[in-house]
């Protein structure tokens, strides 16, 4: 009886205090030079990979090319996000505020618009989540209520800015 009452308290849906979509990744708009770029640089690292007998290499190329085409021809699924009483919602995924060291909003308009969290565990990476339309004072606010802002980052990771500057 007392792993249904457990159950049953995790199934209770708390309510959200703010909530957005968001695309599950960033669909960048690529043209036509940027794919013969991207191509030519792909036949170099594959050509360089078997010619060092790099095969692992030249297979990761590949499915570095397959991945960037699929990506390309399907429309990214929306994530919708809610900041909740016990957590930041993603999808269907609870991240608990116990498990979070702390936050920090990257607001530089129109190019980043993204909230950060590092969490306690040093073998989880980072999650960016991006601000969309949400307002982000507004967010800032009530996340204060429940975790530390880290005010020491001042600028967006530079995986994340090379991420964009290259449209990957």
């Amino acid at each position: 009886m007392a792993i249904n009452e457990k159950e049953d308290i995790e199934d209770v849906e708390v309510p959200a205090y703010y909530t957005w979509v968001i695309s599950e990744y960033p669909e960048y708009a690529r043209d036509r030079q940027w794919y013969i770029v991207a191509s030519i640089v792909a036949i170099l690292l594959l050509g360089l990979a078997v010619w060092y007998g790099n095969f692992l290499g030249a297979i990761l190329v590949l499915l570095t090319a397959v991945i960037v085409v699929a990506r390309h021809l399907e429309t990214a699924p929306r994530l919708a996000i809610s900041l909740r009483g016990d957590g930041i919602k993603v999808g269907e995924k609870l991240y608990s505020y116990s498990q979070m060291k702390s936050f920090w909003i990257i607001f530089e308009p129109p190019h980043t618009k993204t909230l950060y969290f590092d969490f306690q565990s040093d073998w989880k990476p980072r999650l960016p989540i991006p601000l969309g339309e949400a307002d982000p004072f507004d967010v800032r606010d009530l996340l204060l209520k429940y975790l530390e802002e880290d005010l020491s980052r001042e600028s967006e990771p530079i995986s994340d800015a090379l991420s964009r500057l290259l449209r990957l």
